[in-house]
């Protein structure tokens, strides 16, 4: 039996124990969203690198609105 196969069968027990609806609906979300998790987009160094910085930029207020940054490339556009 493989490791796979093994914490399949333990998890099953375990659900078997279960009666909260509420708990093995959210289970069952898991289960059914199972699709949706092996799709995941694996980032690159790069990436996570610079997502921090932009966390970084949000923490330190170094934000801009989107109708601001409207009005500057209008602006950056009109000095080319």
């Amino acid at each position: 039996m493989t490791k796979a196969d093994s914490l399949r069968n333990e998890i099953i027990e375990k659900v078997l124990c279960i009666s909260d609806k509420d708990y093995l609906s959210a289970i069952n979300y898991i289960v059914d969203n199972k699709e949706y998790n092996d799709n995941v987009v694996k980032l690159t160094k790069e990436q996570k690198l610079m997502l921090d910085l932009s966390e970084l930029d949000i923490e330190n207020g170094n934000v801009v609105t989107h109708k601001e940054l409207m009005k500057q490339k209008q602006a950056w556009l009109k000095g080319k």
